[in-house]
């Protein structure tokens, strides 16, 4: 009789392999098949300029010439998501941007590629910015920078290219993603064919206590969720010293979990040579990180975001950029210098809750400016696993 449930098993076991390597191997089949796709993500969305009712009076802000209230920062990506080029030729009507409600672009410009040497050009034309037909090899992808006044917080993606039904936006819900997507499909019943073969080989070892005790059903886990706090008071540099608030301070509390990312933003930095600059970031672990020291040039009104995944400092441009510095040692007086980190991942685990200091220090004479809209603090936190 024991004979008998072996082999039923062993039997079992065999048929579910073959299953499984067919499976896989009508899997490897369909990824490999020849794919025309072109996608689409945006990168990021900054407020840089927003003039309340009560300030319109007394203060007006132009772009060459024209008066602007509300002015954002949107990174757009475009990326060759296939494995077949995509040529100039493909294109029967041009892609598109188009912002709706009241929106108006002010600038596009296109800002990285990959290659180097894609050469990508646009045209603007009030609402709508149009890219000229490119050839984009698998994987070739192109960034621009567009400054919108009045965003109204929507776009259309529109192009026709020959072989491509759909520009995908290249972040979607998780659940459409799963159930739209034949390939994650496929793979659920592969992970149910593997579940069935351990079953029988935990049944062949002896584990049939699974069967006459059921697990308990894991409880959810909370998802990552971010949260920001700003301190908008002007930083002021001198030609050499301490900015006006040294440090300036913003106090987290409430918070539940541990960090997951930070982003750090200076609005408005104005300075004519910003390589005098060491600007340190102190989180409430007592940790420091430099986000910028002796590099950059002169910035006239830009508006920086520091983030770990990010290119280096660029001069008088307003982006996103990973700390960057070269300095050897920091003079910054009132904070001690061993040691002080590149990057700001530095902080992840750590409580979120505390005082948050950035202090701005010019160490040469001769140039000054200022940090004209504070600064900004924008945490990820990873919330408490539930057991």
């Amino acid at each position: 009789m024991i004979l008998l449930v072996e082999s039923s098993i062993t039997g079992l076991i065999g048929a579910v392999g073959s299953i499984v390597a067919v499976a896989i191997s009508i899997f490897l089949y369909l990824l490999s098949r020849k794919k025309k796709t072109l996608s689409y993500e945006l990168l990021s969305e900054y407020s840089l300029i927003s003039i309340d009712h009560e300030l319109r009076s007394k203060l007006k802000v132009l772009y060459e010439g024209n008066p602007v209230e509300r002015v954002h920062l949107l990174l757009f990506k475009f990326l060759n998501s296939g494995n077949v080029p995509i040529t100039a030729s493909d294109f029967d009507r041009a892609l598109n941007i188009h912002l709706s409600g009241d929106s108006t672009v002010l600038s596009a410009d296109p800002v990285k590629s990959s290659p180097e040497n894609l050469r990508v050009s646009l045209s603007v034309e009030k609402q709508d910015i149009t890219f000229q037909p490119v050839l984009m090899n698998g994987g070739d992808y192109f960034t621009v920078k567009v400054l919108v006044g009045e965003y109204g917080g929507s776009f259309e993606i529109d192009a026709r290219i020959v072989g491509v039904k759909l520009i995908r936006a290249a972040r979607r819900p998780q659940r459409e993603w799963f159930f739209k997507e034949w390939r994650f499909r496929l793979l659920a019943i592969l992970a149910a064919l593997l579940i069935l073969v351990s079953l029988a080989v935990s049944y062949k070892t002896g584990a049939t206590r699974f069967f006459a005790k059921s697990s308990p059903t894991p409880l959810p886990q909370p998802t990552p969720y971010t949260t920001s706090a700003e301190n908008t008071t002007a930083l002021v540099i001198p030609n050499s010293g301490r900015a006006s608030y040294y440090p300036a301070n913003i106090d987290i509390s409430g918070l539940s979990g541990s960090i997951d990312k930070v982003t750090v933003v200076l609005r408005n930095a104005i300075h004519t040579n910003t390589n005098d600059l060491e600007i340190i970031l102190a989180g409430p672990s007592g940790k420091r990180v430099a986000l910028m020291a002796g590099v950059g040039g002169a910035f006239r009104n830009s508006t920086l975001i520091f983030e770990d995944r990010a290119g280096p400092l660029q001069p008088d441009r307003s982006g996103t950029y990973q700390p960057t510095t070269r300095s050897q040692g920091y003079v910054l007086p009132d904070i001690t210098h061993e040691p002080i980190y590149k990057e700001l991942g530095v902080f992840t685990g750590d409580n979120p809750n505390g005082t948050w200091a950035l202090y701005v220090f010019d160490k040469a004479g001769g140039d000054q400016g200022q940090i004209a809209g504070g600064w900004k603090l924008q945490l990820t936190i990873k919330p408490r696993e539930t057991r």
